[in-house]
């Protein structure tokens, strides 16, 4: 990686997080107050309701979005194609979770969940939108503009949620603040980065981006459903309260990485890719990356875990108290998702996406069949 390019990377890593982190105070102070006014019931239905919506979202994009960063050169026909592709999966979703919604409450046994699905169905066309102007600005660099873009929508779906919280909108809060988030980070990443290519949807012009993007995507679901299959069989085996106390617990626990995780894909996609045919240079600075973060990552989660207890007590107050003991866990995992931020856009960056997807497939095959042995048991 020349350091030039090293140079301009790092820049726009430490300028995306500190705008991230003080735009993130202020979000903190109306997630802490929403959290007080609304209850566990309220988060477990939220939960219920976006498993299976955002889970849907990384099939949608198809992994078009990272094909569009890691590709040499890019032809307006293939983006064309890309955007079109794009647009009819997220519109065809949309109607499926619509008319479906029923069917979810039913499986969920919890039919309040239904005109909450419908709500939230409205966000994978803004998430849609939202593709091609992203990967431009990631492509570019503009990780800055990426973070500033995203934050102003946090505070303002934040301080929605909290002023509907306040009013005794309930779960409801929740769902119009997510709406919002995405339909603000639509209008303002299409303006920062404006789509100029009608939507096509012959496939022959983005034949290399799709075989790309199938890997990505493969690998990109493979993995959400380790990281998400927890809510979908907790939605079905427990109480709304309990899948309510974990999602809180877990949403907290990872708050740090959730953060800068995606900061560090992006940023590490675009610069591995602008040196895919310079392997050794890669690997030299993959290793420097890890072992930065190994540093960093495994004494601040192992202090998280110790007093997750006195957290919990301190910030959320005494109904939360159920949710120390599985913060308290899941602290310990979150140095490996870190590592695993590192790692995944460096293989992709050399165009090995296929790599990362068949790992991903055998994190999921284990995780069903450690969750089974485990339930088994119990």
């Amino acid at each position: 990686m020349s350091n030039s390019l090293r140079f301009r990377a790092l820049r726009e890593l430490k300028l995306g997080i500190a705008i991230k982190i003080l735009g993130q105070v202020l979000v903190w102070f109306s997630t802490l107050y929403t959290v007080r006014l609304l209850t566990p019931d309220d988060y477990g239905l939220l939960s219920m309701s976006f498993v299976l919506i955002t889970f849907s979202g990384f099939i949608s994009e198809m992994g078009l979005g990272a094909s569009i960063i890691q590709a040499r050169e890019l032809r307006s026909e293939s983006v064309s194609a890309i955007f079109g592709w794009v647009l009819l999966t997220n519109f065809a979703l949309a109607a499926t979770f619509w008319l479906g919604a029923s069917s979810i409450g039913i499986l969920f046994d919890e039919p309040k969940i239904v005109p909450l699905i419908q709500a939230l169905t409205f966000t994978l066309p803004f998430r849609a939108l939202s593709v091609l102007p992203a990967a431009h600005l990631i492509r570019d660099l503009r990780i800055k503009d990426l973070e500033f873009i995203t934050i102003v929508a946090n505070i303002s779906s934040g301080v929605l949620t909290l002023v509907l919280a306040f009013k005794g909108y309930g779960v409801w809060a929740l769902v119009l603040g997510q709406i919002v988030l995405v339909a603000i980070r639509c209008g303002l990443l299409l303006k920062a980065a404006p789509t100029r290519v009608f939507p096509s949807i012959r496939i022959s012009h983005a034949l290399e981006n799709l075989k790309f993007g199938g890997w990505k995507a493969l690998g990109t679901v493979s993995w959400e459903f380790v990281d998400r299959i927890d809510y979908f069989i907790l939605s079905i085996l427990m109480k709304k309260a309990d899948v309510g106390v974990y999602s809180v617990a877990i949403r907290f626990a990872s708050l740090p990485l959730d953060k800068v995780g995606g900061l560090i894909q992006s940023v590490g996609l675009a610069s591995f890719s602008k040196v895919q045919d310079k392997p050794e240079v890669i690997s030299k600075n993959v290793l420097r990356a890890t072992q930065l973060a190994a540093i960093i990552a495994f004494p601040v989660f192992a202090g998280m875990s110790l007093i997750s207890y006195e957290v919990v007590i301190l910030v959320f107050g005494d109904k939360w108290m159920a949710a120390a003991a599985p913060m308290a866990l899941i602290c310990l995992v979150q140095p490996f998702r870190l590592l695993h931020n590192i790692l995944v856009p460096a293989v992709d960056g050399i165009g090995k996406p296929a790599v990362n997807a068949w790992v991903s497939v055998a994190a999921a095959i284990g995780f069903a069949v450690g969750f089974f042995c485990v339930h088994g048991f119990t």
